[in-house]
Formats: C-alpha cells, sequence, structure tokens
C-alpha cells in the first residue's frame, strides 16, 4: 500500500509517526511523510520519502508567545499551504493517517478516495465527559461544565477552520462540514499513548483504539555526542532540562535559574537549547549546554530529568525510570504534568511563569528522594514496548 502520514505540529508530534512510518516501510509499504520543511532532513535520516506540507512550526510558536489563541490564529493564517500540496503528494494513497493538527488530512482523503485515521497521543485529544479539551485542563474539576466546554471548543475550531476546509471540499464536490474537530478526529481514531501512563475513560474505550507508545525512530539512539558522553564519565549521573520545541525567549534566565537549582542540590546539569540560544548563556562548572541529544539514549544515566510535559517526554523518562519535574507550558503538557504527579513519579508541576531557582530546587529535591526514585524505577517495568507493532496489527486488520 501507499500510506501517507500526513502531521503537521512539534517534534513531538512528527518522531512517533516516523516510527511507525519505519517499521510499516520494513513491511513493503511505500510511506511518505508530509510535514513542514524543517522535517525533510530528520524523514531521510530515519529512510522516508519527504514532501514538505505547511509552514515553519517552530515560527508560529514563536509568533505566538505559546498562547492558545495566538497559536490558532496563526495556524488558520497557514492553512491555505496545506491542501494543494497534500493533495499533490498524497495522489495513489490507499491510507492517510493524520497526527498533530492535520486539518487538512482527511479532506484530501475523501478526495482522494483514500481511507483516513487519526492518530492523538493524549486521551485529551478527544472529546469525553470526563475531562476538558487540552488548553482547559485546568478546569478539569468543573465537571458540570465539561460538556459545555467541549461544545465551545468545537465552535472555536469552527469559526477557525471551517472556512478554508469547506472552500476546498467544494472545489472537489465534496458536502461541507460543520463539526472541525469531529471531522479531523474520523473514525476510530488511534491513540498512541501507554495504559499505564493514560487511561482511555470509559466512554472513550469503545471509539478510540488504544495501541499504546510509539518510541522515536531509533537512528543513532545509542550515539551521543563526543562532547555529552565525555561530561557524562566526568562525575555523578546529572539533572537533564530541556523544553523541547518550545520557544525560549530568554535563554540567560533560563541558564541561570537551572544551574542556581543544580547548585543548590549538589547536581551537574545538562541544559537542552536551541543552538541560537547557546551562544547568550555562558559557561559554568558543572553544566552543558547542548542542542540535542537522543532522549533514549541519555535519559537513562539521568539522576532526573526536567521537562516541558510532551507526550513523547514524558513516556521517555517513565520508560528510562528516572524521576520527572514538569514544567507545563500549554494543552495537554498540563495533562502529563498531573500524571506524573499521580503515578508518584514527581513532584507537583511548576507553571511555567512561576519557574525560579529556588522553585526547581525544591521540586529537585524531591524528585531525587529515594522513594520516588524508587517508584520511578518500578515504573517502568510497567509499561509495554509494543505499541508500534499494535498499531500496524489493527491498521493491517
Amino acid at each position: 500500500m501507499k500510506i501517507i502520514l500526513s502531521v503537521f505540529g512539534t517534534r513531538g508530534d512528527v518522531y512517533p509517526l516516523g516510527a511507525l512510518g519505519q517499521a510499516l516501510r520494513a513491511r513493503g509499504h511505500a510511506v511518505r511523510v508530509c510535514a513542514p520543511e524543517a522535517y525533510r532532513a530528520w524523514a531521510a535520516g530515519a529512510g522516508l520519502d519527504f514532501a514538505p506540507v505547511g509552514g515553519d512550526v517552530a515560527a508560529l510558536l514563536e509568533s505566538s508567545e505559546v498562547g492558545v489563541v495566538r497559536m490558532a490564529r496563526a495556524l488558520v493564517a497557514d492553512l491555505p499551504r496545506h491542501f494543494q500540496p497534500l493533495l499533490e503528494a498524497a495522489r495513489g494513497a490507499d491510507l492517510i493517517l493524520g497526527g498533530g493538527l492535520p486539518v487538512a488530512a482527511p479532506s484530501v482523503a475523501e478526495a482522494l478516495g483514500a481511507a483516513y485515521r487519526f492518530a492523538g497521543y493524549c486521551p485529551l485529544a478527544f472529546p469525553s465527559r470526563h475531562h476538558p479539551p487540552p488548553h482547559l485542563f485546568k478546569l478539569r474539576r468543573l465537571r458540570a461544565l465539561t460538556g459545555a466546554m467541549w461544545r465551545a471548543t468545537e465552535q472555536t475550531y469552527g469559526l477557525a477552520g471551517r472556512g478554508a476546509i469547506n472552500r476546498f471540499r467544494k472545489t472537489h464536490g465534496l458536502q461541507p462540514v460543520r463539526r472541525v474537530w469531529a471531522h479531523v478526529i474520523g473514525e476510530r481514531p488511534l491513540l498512541a499513548a501507554d495504559p499505564a501512563l493514560a487511561h482511555l475513560p470509559p466512554d472513550l474505550e469503545q471509539r478510540v483504539v488504544q495501541v499504546g507508545s510509539w518510541a522515536a525512530p531509533p537512528a543513532n539512539a545509542s550515539a551521543l555526542p563526543e562532547e555529552l558522553e565525555q561530561f557524562l564519565q566526568e562525575g555523578e549521573p546529572p539533572v537533564y532540562l530541556g523544553f523541547g520545541s518550545m520557544p525560549v525567549p530568554d535563554a540567560r534566565r533560563l541558564f541561570e535559574v537551572a544551574a542556581d537549582a543544580a547548585t543548590a542540590t549538589d547536581c551537574r546539569l545538562v541544559l537542552s537549547m536551541p543552538a541560537a540560544a547557546r551562544a547568550q548563556v555562558p559557561e559554568r562548572d558543572g553544566v552543558l549546554v547542548v542542542s540535542e541529544a537522543p532522549h533514549a539514549a541519555l535519559f537513562p544515566r539521568m539522576r532526573a530529568v526536567v521537562h516541558h510535559g510532551g507526550a513523547g517526554t514524558t513516556a521517555t523518562a517513565a520508560r528510562a525510570g528516572v524521576p520527572q519535574v514538569v514544567v507545563p507550558h500549554m494543552l495537554d503538557q498540563h495533562y502529563w504534568a498531573s500524571r506524573v504527579t499521580e503515578l508518584g513519579l514527581g513532584p507537583r508541576p511548576i507553571p511555567r511563569r512561576a519557574l525560579s531557582g529556588k522553585r526547581l530546587a525544591e521540586a529537585l529535591a524531591f524528585a531525587t528522594r529515594p522513594p520516588v526514585r524508587r517508584r520511578a524505577a518500578g515504573f517502568a517495568s510497567e509499561l509495554r514496548d509494543d505499541g508500534v507493532q499494535r498499531a500496524l496489527e489493527h491498521l493491517h486488520a
């Protein structure tokens, strides 16, 4: 079969689909990744065909200042760059599998006569009476208002994307859609999250297929940069701090907060920052600043992991058996932060705007206590490692 992996989002949205794509290719399928141009080199490294669709996600995040409303507006402005390129790239496809915010994918699949499935990485991607939408997760205790929150969210999605979707659909003789998010999710979507980390609520168990998390492509996963490997061998396991694809508006302040917390807790530190931000920070003993490193190889060698709460980062840290400190920035990151606390894998999350050296030092002191370290190590054995295989079996069936 010819299978299109249509994904619009950050690395946390793209990389899991790449893991699935490699497995599909190994079974003899023709696989093409349709994603923003920034992921071309990654796709080539993973051995996957690639076609650019959509604008620069990192630029959208920077322009939105990590605000949900601003980000939605930026996405709507970018939508015209999605439909026609995806249509051309997906001609002859048997299946289009969407991830992240694949707003164009279901309509393009319908126009081409291809099957369509959506893959989410968090239960909050799917409307339920048991949880609110991702951007309203902090209001989860207002259970009586959950239905109203989802209705308002669907209306917001409709106002944001319905025009672009229906213009494309009209051009191709398709009926207009009214409920945009329901249209994107489609029938029998997949949840690529481990049941031990994220369980489906009862009203989704028959509607969503939970297959387990998808590990990032394994290319070079066992090799760490020489500078990082040397740093690890020079002393005790350090703490890792990195916020993935989230913007770092003040790199120097983040450096000082992280370094001060590490000093206060007598920890060495690996600090992950974008390459452009590294030039803004000074050198300090016991601190190594890196641009990127394979989490699957690095995290098992850490004392603790401080991160933004992305689905993939949370799962990788849990699989590594190390404590976690979550500093959520937006959307489902608040859900994963709450799960880390509920499961005993780390302390209560630190709101992004409240991050300080003192609060981070307190959180690290809690996370590195022997009971938390034992719980994190034991929890790793509860996680499954067959998410990709289960997804393959389901899609083939």
